[in-house]
């Protein structure tokens, strides 16, 4: 749970409009999963508050969060495309009916390319760099 908050911290904090690198499918599943929790609690919120003050507020929690977290939302889209080996560009077809939101699975299962492209290191190499080896035995 602690990595799931910490990468979401990450990409509002250090990565907020960070469109040049790679993402990996776990650091997208997780911001995914953080985002749509939270999108739960305001509606449920909403909800609460509507209920007591007879206003139906449209989901203003919500829509000012959404508001707040769209930059890093796309930066991280363009970031996972990247990793694909796709220009960020082609993030842009999720606004695409139909076709945009069988892009954003392929985005969460489709792996990254293993090897290094022209838009940075794989993030997989390098949170987890080979160890190395030991020193040779003094004889």
């Amino acid at each position: 749970m602690n990595e799931i908050i910490e990468n979401f911290k990450t990409i509002i904090t250090q990565k907020y409009a960070k469109f040049d690198g790679r993402a990996s499918r776990k650091e997208l599943g997780y911001f995914v999963l953080v985002q749509f929790a939270i999108a739960i609690v305001f509606t449920v919120l909403d909800t609460i508050i509507a209920q007591i003050t007879n206003f139906t507020p449209l989901s203003v929690l919500l829509f000012i969060y959404m508001l707040a977290t769209i930059v890093p939302s796309i930066a991280l889209g363009f970031r996972r495309v990247q990793d694909l080996g796709f220009p960020g560009y082609a993030y842009l077809a999720i606004l695409i009916p139909c076709v945009g939101f069988i892009l954003l699975i392929l985005l969460l299962v489709l792996p990254g390319q293993p090897q290094d492209n022209q838009y940075g290191p794989n993030p997989l190499a390098s949170s987890n760099p080979p160890p190395t080896p030991p020193p040779p035995a003094l004889s």
